[in-house]
């Protein structure tokens, strides 16, 4: 589970504490909430009623964001790095091809891996950051 996904997730819980939950508990992409919620009435006339509500956090729709994101900043800096034109436009090809086949469904791994073979002759730098966001995404795959 990617770092962001679980800071999701336990903000959600935290939410959901403050608003009365009596249990939390966060597994996979699913989140259970146990609600108690008490009658108004006399102390001896109170009885408790528990309802269970799973609450499914979309982590696709975070991780989509964030993917845009970080390829938005690759290519913006590979703008300023005062690299060879040509080779600019190449990174940019590469970085965007890999970027459209990680926001797919089911990305193909020969898509990235070849990307990822790129990245490792052109830079070290750029090399790592794609090969996380790709490790990232096949792992959060089903």
């Amino acid at each position: 589970m990617a770092l962001n996904d679980l800071e999701a997730k336990a903000r959600v819980a935290t939410d959901l504490f403050e608003k009365g939950a009596a249990r939390v508990k966060i597994t996979g992409t699913d989140i259970e909430v146990d609600w108690r919620e008490y009658k108004e009435a006399t102390s001896s006339d109170r009885s408790a009623m528990s309802q269970n509500v799973r609450v499914n956090v979309s982590t696709v729709a975070l991780s989509s964001s964030s993917l845009s994101q970080t390829i938005q900043e690759i290519i913006r800096e590979l703008d300023k790095s005062g690299i060879d034109p040509a080779k600019v436009r190449e990174a940019k090809e590469q970085v965007q091809t890999l970027g459209k086949e990680l926001q797919k469904a089911n990305p193909r791994w020969g898509v990235a891996k070849q990307v990822l073979r790129w990245a490792l002759d052109f830079s070290k730098e750029i090399f790592l950051r794609l090969a996380v966001m790709v490790a990232e995404r096949f792992l959060t795959l089903k």
